[in-house]
């Protein structure tokens, strides 16, 4: 810590090796602790993709936190998607983001499963015209 105050009990001394490298490792914490307060709000269906849950989450993370209060007007290499914002993050915004997460969800599901169907009736049709075919020959 550094101060320019003579009552400043900890200083940093004033040379380039001294301290942490810059990373993010110090907010996993409060990362997590975010994670942990949303994950209740999501309520999880059983039906998620491997890895959905988890991406829905990260999600709602990204879309409440406030780069501006670090001087960015979105993602940035340098400090990601900002500061995390616990309040936004959990507030009744996020209701309105899981209730469209949830229809899109469906929507895909169905589509999916509507495109797995097509895809066997497309393979019984080819397996039959083969089959016709070669009685014919």
């Amino acid at each position: 810590m550094s101060s320019p105050s003579k009552s400043t009990a900890v200083t940093a001394p004033a040379f380039v090796g001294a301290g942490i490298p810059p990373s993010n490792a110090y907010a996993v914490g409060a990362c997590g602790g975010l994670a942990a307060l949303i994950s209740p709000k999501i309520p999880k269906t059983g039906k998620e993709l491997p890895g959905q849950y988890v991406q829905r989450i990260a999600e709602i993370m990204k879309k409440s936190a406030d780069p501006g209060i670090l001087g960015f007007a979105g993602f940035n290499p340098k400090i990601g998607y900002g500061l995390i914002d616990a309040e936004k993050a959990v507030g009744p915004a996020v209701q309105t983001y899981i209730k469209k997460m949830n229809e899109l969800e469906d929507y895909f599901k169905k589509r999916m499963a509507q495109r797995a169907k097509e895809a066997e009736d497309a393979a019984r049709k080819d397996a039959a015209e083969k089959e016709a075919s070669a009685k014919k020959k």
